[in-house]
Formats: structure tokens, C-alpha cells, sequence
């Protein structure tokens, strides 16, 4: 018998669900993989095997799994359930973190890899003002290129395909922003156009 509870919480995202597990996922940051070939390890490689999964999101003790919009959560949602049951006992959640991304096909991303003062200031924003929130429903956001006061950003998990995220979410975090430095302006890195 598994000691293993679940807890399935809806996000604003109705392709999204949260599922808040009694040990964690990951130890240290965050992880979104987008398909099979990203994912690193058995529960995310499992769960992709699974028929309609778009996405999954790991963030400290919860999994956000995005499913195709045209998939219907009655019979998913037990399916993943089994899964995580069945892989959380021997899931190690020390994770490498890093998924390599495609790169941006609007613009040459800048190295943000180097210590960037600015990105450091922003970034610590993002961390006190707009990710918890985001992380709350399931979500979370990373900024990839800040380039002639263009801030690029992209979201992760429930926020990936959410029909709010890219209105009155990036609104939201457009005047956070502006707020740090009117100067700057936030858009969403271009997303895979095959989602609906």
C-alpha cells in the first residue's frame, strides 16, 4: 500500500490540473517538459505516455500536467493519478533543471547565462511580485531575453496555455514592470502555433 496522497486542484487553465503530492517532485526549482524526448525522468517519461498529455510542470511538491485541448479529463485524470501512485515511491526529485529550449526564432535571445545586473534586478521582481502568484495556480514564468528595453517572457505549466495568460495576465505583469522601470516593455516568447 502506498503511502502516497494526491490532491487534484483545477487552475484558471481548464487544460490544466495540479496534482499536489505528500512528498516532492522536485527539491530544488523547477522543471517543464514538453515532450517524451525532454522528459528525464520515469514519472515525466510515464506520464507523457500517457494519450493527450501536452505538458507537465514540476515545482516543489506539485505536478501540472496540460493535456491537448481537445482531450477530456474523465478518464486522464485517474490515469495520472496511477501513475504518480505508482512512481512517487521511488521518484528521486533531485532533478537537473535544465531543459535545453529552442531558440527563439523572433530574435537572437542575449545571454543571460553571464551575470546580468539588470536581469538579477528583474528577476528578483519576478520572485517577489509575479511568480508566486503564478505558482499558486500551477504556472510559473521565466524571462528569456531582455533586449532594447523589450523584456521576452515565457510562461510554464498551467500559465503555458491558459486563455488568460496572455492578456490579463501579461497585463498584470506589464505594470509590475513598469512599475520596477517604465522604460520596459514585456512579450510572450513565441509558442508553438500547433496547440489548438
Amino acid at each position: 500500500m502506498s503511502d502516497i496522497q494526491i490532491i487534484v486542484q483545477m487552475t484558471p487553465n481548464p487544460n490544466a490540473l495540479k496534482f499536489v503530492v505528500n512528498k516532492d517532485v522536485i527539491s530544488e526549482g523547477k522543471i517543464t517538459y514538453n515532450s517524451l524526448e525532454e522528459a528525464t525522468t520515469p514519472l515525466s517519461a510515464l506520464l507523457f505516455a500517457l494519450n493527450g498529455i501536452k505538458q507537465i510542470h514540476f515545482f516543489e511538491n506539485v505536478i501540472t500536467v496540460t493535456k491537448w485541448p481537445h482531450e477530456d479529463w474523465t478518464d486522464m485524470e485517474e490515469q495520472i493519478k496511477t501513475v504518480i501512485e505508482n512512481q512517487m515511491p521511488e521518484h528521486d526529485s533531485n532533478i537537473q533543471t535544465i531543459v535545453a529550449k529552442p531558440k527563439s526564432s523572433t530574435s537572437e535571445r542575449s545571454d543571460l547565462t553571464a551575470v546580468n545586473s539588470e536581469y538579477l534586478a528583474l528577476n528578483a521582481v519576478f520572485d517577489s511580485m509575479i511568480r508566486p502568484a503564478l505558482q499558486r495556480d500551477g504556472g510559473d514564468i521565466d524571462i528569456v531575453d531582455i533586449q532594447d528595453n523589450m523584456v521576452t517572457v515565457s510562461y510554464q505549466g498551467a500559465c503555458n496555455s491558459c486563455p488568460s495568460a496572455s492578456i490579463g495576465t501579461l497585463q498584470y505583469i506589464k505594470a509590475i514592470v513598469n512599475e520596477y522601470d517604465p522604460n520596459l516593455d514585456v512579450q510572450l516568447e513565441e509558442e508553438d502555433d500547433n496547440y489548438w
